[in-house]
């Protein structure tokens, strides 16, 4: 675990945080309900995991800044 700093509101408001690091969020959908709508897949993005006293946190990763060493 690392030190960072999370952006945690639309005012750009950060907090000091654990930085766990970054994963993978995915799932499967199936076909969609429209007539010529998408076929079943997989959805997957990256995520990062932090801490800021509340529990781990899922949050874009271009919401954490300053991750030290």
């Amino acid at each position: 675990m690392k030190k960072c700093k999370v952006i945690i509101n639309k005012n750009k408001e950060t907090v000091e945080a654990l930085f766990y690091g970054v994963f993978q969020k995915a799932w499967t959908h199936g076909d969609s309900l429209s007539v010529g709508g998408f076929k079943a897949g997989q959805v997957a993005y990256p995520i990062a995991v932090v801490d800021w006293g509340e529990g781990l946190k899922e949050v874009n990763v271009d919401e954490v800044k300053e991750v030290a060493e």
